[in-house]
Formats: structure tokens, sequence, C-alpha cells
């Protein structure tokens, strides 16, 4: 039985310093990194100083690194009563996040998976109003161009 404990101790032992050898531990942060510089430099080139960035996960980085005012860009509700709402929350309720805010530069980290309903939603009943500035796949950047009109939409709405 020992010698069963130990090989199998000096496998796990070979295994994770392999891993660890090829940069396994590390790998994760390293994606990250790489999109976050991306979309830093795509903001540099598009998006004013006075710019108010929305965020999912970025939204603090894109501030150190930028120095733009940046927000997140969804409620996250892991604890929410209705489980079958997405924990991003709902597209009106993003939508107002983002006008209550004054978020005018969105970063779309997962694919436009968290916003892709309420950008969807944004420029069905504001035609115009999200532009798109940059794709670096997975990650889009767009503008939202608001006025009163459009805001005024959601507000009768009841967002």
């Amino acid at each position: 039985m020992a010698a069963i404990a130990f090989a199998w101790v000096a496998a796990y032992a070979a295994v994770t310093a392999s891993r660890a050898g090829r940069g396994w531990a590390a790998a994760g942060y390293q994606l990250r990194a790489g999109r976050l510089a991306a979309a830093v430099e795509v903001l540099k080139t598009t998006a004013p100083a006075d710019a108010v960035v929305g965020a999912p996960e970025f939204w603090a980085a894109l501030h150190l690194h930028g120095g733009w005012a940046s927000a997140p860009s969804a409620r996250f509700t892991p604890r929410s009563e209705d489980e079958a709402s997405p924990v991003w929350g709902t597209p009106l309720q993003q939508i107002a996040m983002w006008r209550e805010v004054g978020v005018d530069h969105l970063l779309l980290e997962q694919g436009g998976q968290i916003h892709g309903d309420a950008l969807n939603m944004l420029e069905q009943r504001c035609p115009g109003t999200v532009r798109i500035l940059a794709r670096m796949p997975p990650q889009m950047l767009v503008r939202l161009d608001w006025d009163e009109a459009c805001a005024a939409s959601f507000d009768r709405a009841g967002r």
C-alpha cells in the first residue's frame, strides 16, 4: 500500500513540476494581460481623455492603465433570487446602469455574451446609438452615443 501511495505522490509531483515548467500556472494571467493590453491600446487611439469606459471585469484596470473614468458595466448578482435571470443583470438593468454612470464607451470582454442583449435592445430602440469602434476577438469596443430622446424612451418604459 505504501508503494502505491509513494507512486501516486511521485507521479503527482512530476506532473505538477512539468506543468509549472511549461508556464501552466501563469497561462491564465498571461492571456488576461494580453487582452487588457489590447483594450488599453485601442482605447488610447479611440477614446478621448474624458471618456467614461464601462467594462465587466477590466474596469478598474482601465482607469489605472489609461486614466479614463471607468465603471463596472454590469451588476453581478450571483445571489439573485431569480435563478432564471443572468447574474450580470437584465438588459434594462444594464442600460440603466450605463445611463446612471454616464458610460459612453463599453468594452465587451466576452464576445458580447454579457452585454449583447442590452446593446441589441438599445440599438433597436435608438438606431445609431451603438457604434463598434474596434474588434479584438474575443473583445470589442463600442461607443454609446446617448441623446435625450433615447434616454426618455427608456424612462417612459419604466427602464
